[in-house]
């Protein structure tokens, strides 16, 4: 009697098919291995791209307001306002952004009132007096273009000038903090809201300017 050869397992492929796979295999595996420094080349190629692109991309930045100002009025001069605004740099871009100028819009909320355009004019810090028991400014500096880049954020503390013959009044103020850029040609704004209390306004008025007053600033809604 003639032996018959064994039956194939359930779910195996026919004979003559897993001889072609046995054939193709090797013909797969060189292909993937002529491919793949190609696949790799251009990864490499596209990520060198795209960082390039980056590197010369303005980054995107982020105006921090400080939670608070000081506001000084009643001299020869007009009312000057002191903060601490912080420039930070934000997103992937690698090229350092240029602030060449920074104005201030107060804007009366409550009544009439006309708004008023405050300019940047100094830059510099306070020094506490023991003696007084009170702050002087320290004059550091003129207002001046400064750089912020992504591992160089920007903060100091700034004095801005409103009109001579305009000052504040009791009231709440909107207060808009532009700063115009020289990379980006869209400026950079801020938006608080503050509330100027009458006995305040008053003190800051009989000093006609030497002494200053801190208001708290809360974010625009």
């Amino acid at each position: 009697m003639d032996e018959q050869p064994p039956p194939a397992p359930a779910g195996a492929p026919p004979a003559e098919s897993r001889a072609r796979f046995r054939l193709h295999l090797p013909n797969l595996r060189q292909t993937i291995l002529s491919w793949l420094p190609l696949t790799i080349a251009l990864i490499s190629l596209g990520m060198g791209v795209y960082n390039f692109i980056m590197a010369g991309r303005a980054p995107e930045l982020t105006l921090i307001w400080p939670d608070k100002v000081r506001i000084a009025q009643g001299g020869p001069s007009g009312p000057l306002l002191y903060m601490q605004p912080a420039f930070v740099a934000t997103g992937p871009g690698g090229r350092p952004e240029l602030i060449t100028r920074m104005t201030l819009e107060a804007r009366p909320l409550d009544g009439p009132g006309t708004p008023a355009t405050f300019v940047w004019r100094e830059q510099g810090s306070w020094r506490y007096d023991p003696a007084t028991r009170e702050l002087s400014w320290l004059y550091t500096g003129d207002a001046a273009p400064f750089i912020v880049a992504a591992q160089s954020p920007a903060l100091f503390t700034a004095l801005l000038i409103g009109p001579s013959g305009w000052s504040f009044a009791p009231g709440r103020y909107r207060l808009t903090l532009i700063a115009e850029r020289g990379v980006n040609a869209r400026s950079l704004t801020g938006t608080v809201d503050v509330s100027l209390w009458p006995e305040a306004v008053e003190y800051i008025n009989a000093s006609e300017g030497t002494r200053f007053m801190d208001f708290a600033v809360t974010p625009t809604r």
